[in-house]
């Protein structure tokens, strides 16, 4: 009952951004996909958000999101892909088609690590923490949408280390790649944007990573990364072929999303043996815009937190 309501919350808070992106000068015809970082929700929450979100948003393709563990699985850190299928008649229930893979690479945490997130009092500095996960198997999953278009999901440290999958990826070249973090901000100096840097060179190919808001808070908090200034706190990080380097993603304290403008256009891929496809797609950066809900600290608190509440209300 609790997640039910939840869901429904949460949906209303996404609604309204939605809202807020399309109702802004130039804002947003539609909304097509939402992203949430790692570990955001439980699977049980990324289902019952999908079926909420598909309801409230017709426009709505994708809903990518990091998941903790369901009532029905083990404990882990998986990421979810659910595509929403479109129906010969909107009054068809639409079907969700929904993919979920567990994590390959555990996180360590070194002391670095430890007293830049103020953990020092949780977790002994003199030892290496690392992130209490099976693993158990090694699995890429890809997702087909706009017919021409392949999506592939990673969580954080698959994105960096040495794996095998990662022949798997470079050899299908899927036209999106999304990297959900539990990450410091994603500044284009950052380890992120070295290893996004790498699948982007691939024609066609672009990644966005996504951190979490909660450990920014945290930073900041704790005398971190400060997100003094507008353009500190950068949640996400775009880079493609195309757009002249990786473009950071910026949301300011204030603020509770961001909407992302992408293009779409038609290139021609070319296989090492010398095949050609002319019907290939590639997505490139259009513009970006942090969305501000009012009163946000008050009427979300039970979602933003209080930490993220304390500093709402500290810009008043």
């Amino acid at each position: 009952a609790d997640t039910e309501a939840f869901a429904h919350r949460l949906a209303a808070m996404i609604l309204e951004l939605a809202e807020t992106a399309m109702s802004e000068p130039h804002g947003a015809a539609s909304i097509d996909v939402v992203v949430f970082p790692e570990l955001a929700l439980t699977l049980d929450l990324h289902a019952k958000l999908s079926s909420l979100l598909k309801a409230k948003i017709p426009t709505l393709e994708l809903l990518i999101s990091g998941v903790s563990t369901g009532e029905k699985m083990r404990k882990g850190n998986f990421v979810s892909v659910t595509r929403h299928e479109k129906t010969p008649s909107p009054s068809d229930t639409p079907r969700l088609l929904s993919a979920t893979r567990e994590k390959h690479h555990r996180w360590k945490l070194d002391r670095p690590q430890l007293e830049s997130y103020r953990l020092t009092g949780e977790l002994n500095p003199k030892f290496q923490w690392w992130e209490n996960i099976d693993l158990l198997s090694r699995r890429i999953d890809f997702t087909t949408f706009r017919k021409r278009s392949v999506l592939a999901a990673m969580i954080c440290e698959d994105l960096a280390r040495v794996d095998p999958c990662q022949e798997l990826l470079r050899a299908v070249g899927p036209n999106l790649v999304v990297a959900l973090l539990m990450d410091a901000p994603q500044r284009v100096d950052r380890w992120p944007a070295r290893y996004a840097t790498i699948l982007a060179e691939d024609p066609g190919c672009s990644v966005l990573t996504l951190t979490s808001r909660g450990l920014m808070t945290r930073q900041h908090c704790h005398g971190g990364h400060q997100s003094t200034k507008d353009e500190d706190r950068v949640i996400g990080l775009w880079r493609d072929d195309d757009s002249g380097g990786a473009k950071e993603l910026h949301c300011p304290v204030a603020c509770q999303g961001v909407w992302l403008k992408l293009w779409s256009s038609t290139v021609t891929d070319i296989s090492l043996d010398g095949r050609a496809d002319i019907h290939g797609k590639s997505w490139s950066y259009g513009k970006h815009r942090p969305l501000e809900l009012p009163n946000a600290a008050k009427r979300y608190a039970d979602i933003l937190g209080p930490d993220d509440c304390d500093l709402l209300n500290q810009k008043k």
